[in-house]
Formats: C-alpha cells, sequence, structure tokens
C-alpha cells in the first residue's frame, strides 16, 4: 500500500510539473510539491556554474515564503558538492557541521538534516534541488529516491519548455525576417526599414536597446535608434575602442556579456 502511495505522488508530481511551459513556474511548482513530500523548512534550487564559479540562486522557499538571495561564490558546500560530482548528498546534523561550507541554509535557522540532488538531462546538468530540515536528523534513502524522480520529471518538464521556447523563437524570427522583407520591398526610405529592424531585433534578444551605426569618414555615427539608445542618434563615436568599430574592423559578430568588466566599454 506504502509503495502504491507513493507511486501515485509521484505521478501527481509529474502531472503538475507537466502544466507549465515556463521554466520559472515549473521550479516553482517543483518547490511546492517537495514541501508536500518531504519535511523541509526550506527549499532551495540553484545553477551552479562552474566556469564563473558562480551558484546562482533559482527559487528558494524558507518555509513558505519565498526568499531569493543574491549570486554567491562556488565554494564547498553541499549544491557545490553535487555539481561537482552528479550525486545525490544526504547530511545529518553531526555532517553538516564538518562539512564546512553553506550553499543552501544561509540566513535561515541551523538546519539539523539536509539532502540535495542532481536535476540533469543525460549528462548535462541543469541545477540542483535541496532541502533541509530542523524537524529530526536524518533524510531517507526513500527521501532520496523520490527527490531523484522529482527532479527527473522537473528535467523532463525543462527540456520541453525550452523546446518549446525554441521553436516559438524561431517562429518569430520568421517572421521578422518576413516583415522586414516585405518593407525592403515596399519602402525607398532607409529609416523606416532600420527602425522596423531594430524594433524586431530589440523584441528577438530582448534587449533593452538597439541601434544601427553607418561610417562616416574616420568615425561612426548612430543613425538609427530604438529604446534606450533612441537619444542616442546622431551620436558619433570612434571607430577604434568602440564594440560596433571592432565590429566593423573584423567584420565579425561581437558579443560581450560582461563589457564592462572586460574593459572594452566605457560610458562617457
Amino acid at each position: 500500500r506504502r509503495r502504491a502511495e507513493r507511486l501515485q505522488r509521484l505521478h501527481d508530481v509529474g502531472s503538475a510539473l507537466s502544466r507549465s511551459l515556463e521554466e520559472g513556474e515549473i521550479l516553482r511548482e517543483l518547490a511546492r510539491q517537495v514541501a508536500r513530500v518531504i519535511d523541509a523548512d526550506g527549499i532551495v534550487i540553484a545553477r551552479p556554474e562552474l566556469d564563473t564559479r558562480r551558484i546562482i540562486t533559482l527559487v528558494r522557499f524558507v518555509g513558505s515564503i519565498p526568499s531569493m538571495r543574491p549570486p554567491m561564490p562556488l565554494g564547498n558546500g553541499p549544491i557545490a558538492s553535487v555539481a561537482r560530482n552528479g550525486r545525490p548528498i544526504r547530511l545529518g546534523e553531526g555532517e553538516l557541521v564538518a562539512f564546512g561550507d553553506d550553499d543552501v541554509v544561509g540566513d535561515d535557522l541551523p538546519a539539523r538534516a539536509l539532502i540535495a540532488v542532481p536535476i540533469m538531462i543525460g549528462i548535462q546538468l541543469l541545477g540542483v534541488l535541496a532541502a533541509y530540515t530542523c524537524l529530526h536528523q536524518e533524510y531517507t534513502e526513500e527521501d532520496e529516491e523520490v527527490l531523484l524522480t522529482m527532479a527527473a520529471q522537473a528535467a523532463a518538464a525543462l527540456a520541453n519548455a525550452r523546446l518549446y521556447a525554441e521553436s516559438q523563437r524561431e517562429r518569430r524570427q520568421s517572421e521578422a525576417l518576413a516583415d522586414v522583407a516585405r518593407a525592403v520591398n515596399a519602402s525607398l526610405r532607409l529609416s523606416e526599414v532600420f527602425n522596423l529592424t531594430l524594433r524586431h531585433t530589440s523584441a528577438l534578444l530582448r534587449a533593452e536597446g538597439a541601434c544601427v551605426t553607418l561610417r562616416d569618414r574616420d568615425e561612426l555615427e548612430i543613425v538609427e535608434g530604438v529604446g534606450a539608445t533612441e537619444a542616442l542618434r546622431g551620436m558619433r563615436l570612434p571607430i577604434e575602442g568602440s564594440l560596433n568599430g571592432r565590429a566593423f574592423l573584423t567584420h565579425a559578430p561581437v558579443i560581450a556579456n560582461r563589457a564592462q568588466d572586460e574593459g572594452i566599454y566605457r560610458p562617457a
């Protein structure tokens, strides 16, 4: 009977997770479902970034209250340990003290037991699911199996959500290209074509602004802008020392996600 109840519970969890195609809602639903199946005073779902050595908190509940926190260094805590070896971890009160680094409990009351499992598709780590409690000193092997199953269900739901988002992005991109092509054929005014192209570009990339620069002798001039860059129309930039200039000189795309940190963007 207990096994049947457990299987029914996991079936209900899978159904709940598959209802949404939005990643944030899937992860929040996962946290809510975890709170229903095991004792948990706190639940954390995080994305460890091994390349940048950071832990990005995606969902965090302290009790039933959402409590987000900023990125933290990737140290040697439970989440970091699961991220590095891809295996679940269960810690009792004594083991938690001996473990040293804490990347789960944070500013909440000290935990007596903690469990963390990977959220994976194949060998790709999507995140780490962790829970802790002050009620008892040990999570069981059954708790671990349940969380591993729930993490696998969440991974499948996240994969579906990403496939759907990608298909939607490709559809919007095709529509945008067709819209721009119609504008090119229908209008002889370059500014109209630029403006339409930039509006579609901003929407597709979820950017706050976009601009077009053209060369004018030894400088680049912003001839059209939308969103945050609209006020820069008419501004002139040096070819040397600017991102637009780098793209112009190299005839290649330039991607700078941390431009200021890399020293290649200097605001006026």
